[in-house]
């Protein structure tokens, strides 16, 4: 059962995570957008729930995703791409813009709408 959602907003040198839980958890970490950035965001998530338990949902933005997209593939972990605008219909109207607003935005679609959602197949 998946208990912990990810929200994932991609920049071309930065990854901002935000979490959002079962019981209200939420948390944020902003790693660089390579392979170290990508072990530590791993680092973070085992230490609140099993891998088994996550839910990661990021925006389509192309190709600055595509080096994480290969990494969650290789380690086994199951994710969800979705276009923004189809996360910015999804839920009410917010107010500001950042990344880590954005990152959070998307975890709370992804909590919301798990149940709809399939794991992105690269080709």
């Amino acid at each position: 059962m998946k208990t912990l959602f990810v929200g994932i907003d991609v920049s071309k040198l930065w990854l901002d995570l935000s979490v959002t839980g079962e019981i209200g958890i939420e948390t944020h970490l902003r790693i660089d957008n390579n392979l170290s950035g990508f072990k530590k965001a791993i680092q973070w998530l085992k230490k609140m729930k099993k891998q088994e338990e996550w839910f990661i949902c990021m925006e389509h933005t192309g190709v600055y995703a595509q080096p994480l997209w290969y990494f969650l593939k290789e380690k086994g972990i199951e994710y969800s791409v979705v276009s923004g605008s189809v996360i910015s219909s999804g839920l009410s109207i917010k107010r500001g813009k950042n990344d880590k607003l954005d990152a959070l935005t998307i975890a709370r679609f992804a909590k919301r709408y798990s149940d709809e959602l399939t794991p992105h197949i690269l080709a």
